[in-house]
């Protein structure tokens, strides 16, 4: 399972990062958690939500929030400050 400790960029800045795993067996990229270093926007929430769906397409795995609340959009994530 590979770690995956990405910086969030909007726009030109640095607003956050992602900590995530991409387990290929399981065909899941795990949200472990998204750490916010500025209070997101909803507009913010938005794109980056999207991004992450991107990323997982990419890697052709399906998105699952390790919380416990299974599989399920990136914003149900975690998110610390």
């Amino acid at each position: 399972m590979g770690l995956l400790r990405v910086p969030i960029l909007y726009g030109d800045c640095l607003v956050g990062k992602l900590d995530s795993a991409a387990d290929q067996r399981a065909g899941a990229l795990r949200i472990n958690a998204i750490h916010e270093d500025v209070e997101f926007t909803e507009a913010m929430r938005t794109a980056i939500d999207r991004e992450i769906r991107d990323l997982a397409q990419f890697l052709e795995l399906e998105i699952e929030v390790s919380d416990g609340r299974g599989a399920g959009v990136p914003r149900q994530a975690r998110r610390s400050r």
